[in-house]
């Protein structure tokens, strides 16, 4: 999902599944993020500083921000 918050955006994965265990296990998910973000960005030309990107975990209602 995409949310709009002024002049920045907000790109979250909703996750089902266990949050990352090992900080080899959160890089790899947030590399997924990093691609939605490359793409929003190439998609509808807004600067990558603008753009935020975050994992959450409904059953923990964890978040993980990138």
């Amino acid at each position: 999902a995409v949310y709009r918050r002024g002049e920045r955006y907000e790109i979250v994965d909703w996750k089902t599944g266990r949050p990352p265990t090992s900080e080899s296990e959160r890089r790899s998910r947030m590399l997924q993020l990093e691609l939605y973000r490359e793409a929003y960005h190439v998609k509808h030309g807004i600067d990558l500083d603008l753009i935020d990107v975050a994992l959450f975990y409904v059953g923990d209602e964890l978040v993980l921000r990138g």
